[in-house]
């Protein structure tokens, strides 16, 4: 944007310059045409005077004031077609700096379009971010309070014990234990008895 800034200031300080000419030009003409104008006059009343005077200086003095006129013309038309030639230089130039000033306008609102773009698919993918993070949680939730259930489920006190077979020398010693415990059930049970706190 400061580029645009800078190049729209100095588009319009060259079309303040050429405008300044094309005035400073137009004056002149104007002053041509009136110095044109009076010396038509001039030559009107030295014609007249050349009338009432001799006949002998009238033609030395049309003659001067002919070749004034002529010079005046040309410069007249030496200054206009400069002034054409300022003009369409002008108008180029005008028309390069408006186009610039176009394609500027059009780059930065095609920027503005592609930054409203992304601030939308930005705040897309923002709402998106806070919806899976919202899931995650209720997620997270979920899962500890499965993992309590399940602990609660198999019991907060885990009890591992082996039971190893019989041995030749455990038949030998018949203890307590193999008198009272005749049946599987009764292993398991006294085995939960004994490993209970």
């Amino acid at each position: 944007m400061p580029g645009h800034r800078k190049l729209w200031g100095f588009s319009e300080q060259r079309l303040r310059r050429l405008q300044h000419q094309m005035r400073v030009k137009e004056e002149r003409i104007a002053e041509l045409e009136t110095e044109n104008a009076i010396l038509h006059l001039k030559l009107a009343e030295y014609q007249e005077r050349m009338n009432r005077s001799s006949h002998e200086a009238w033609p030395y003095a049309l003659l001067r004031t002919r070749q004034c006129q002529q010079k005046l013309q040309q410069d007249v038309k030496e200054l206009r077609s400069s002034f054409l030639v300022l003009l369409q230089s002008h108008q180029d130039e005008y028309q390069s700096c408006l186009s610039d000033i176009m394609a500027a306008v059009q780059g930065v609102q095609l920027s503005s379009e592609a930054l409203r773009a992304c601030q939308s698919e930005a705040a897309g993918l923002q709402r998106c971010l806070q919806e899976l993070d919202s899931h995650f949680r209720l997620e997270q939730q979920r899962r500890r309070a499965l993992h309590n259930s399940l602990v609660e489920l198999k019991g907060n006190i885990r009890v591992h014990c082996r039971i190893r077979p019989f041995l030749s020398f455990d038949k030998e010693s018949d203890g307590s234990a193999s008198q009272n415990c005749n049946t599987p059930g009764e292993v398991a049970h006294a085995v939960d008895d004994v490993s209970s706190p």
